[in-house]
């Protein structure tokens, strides 16, 4: 009951803004902020679709059996922040499905060298 969070006006706001705010780098920071986002594919938007893709694919067990965890820590974050988001639509609940998608925009925001920001363009280094 200590802190409220407001999300976004719409999905639309939130696919321009969201990605920009946690490309997680700035011009001092190139090497650890591309592990950075590659733990983030690797942790939070692979694990879904390897399991969903386990059908096609011969994956070693271990392979699945790591994916699982890390799909239920995903499920259990959310259960575990919902009380911050008061009043949270049925997205919220259906937000790992979106985890894929979203690292692929993390990746292009963070490879983008140009960013519009309450209708100024910016300029960083980005990635070289």
């Amino acid at each position: 009951g200590l802190i409220d969070v407001e999300m976004y006006q719409g999905a639309a706001d939130a696919w321009a803004n969201w990605p920009r705010s946690l490309s997680l780098r700035d011009r001092f920071s190139r090497g650890s902020s591309l592990a950075g986002l590659a733990q983030v594919t690797l942790v939070q938007a692979f694990p879904l679709v390897l399991l969903a893709l386990t059908h096609w694919l011969a994956a070693p067990r271990w392979v699945i059996a790591l994916n699982r965890g890390l799909l239920a820590l995903r499920l259990g974050l959310l259960v575990g922040i919902a009380p911050a988001y008061p009043g949270r639509p049925a997205s919220y609940w259906l937000s790992p499905l979106l985890d894929m998608p979203v690292a692929a925009a993390l990746w292009r925001s963070a490879l983008t060298h140009r960013h519009t920001w309450r209708g100024r363009t910016i300029t960083t280094g980005g990635f070289r």
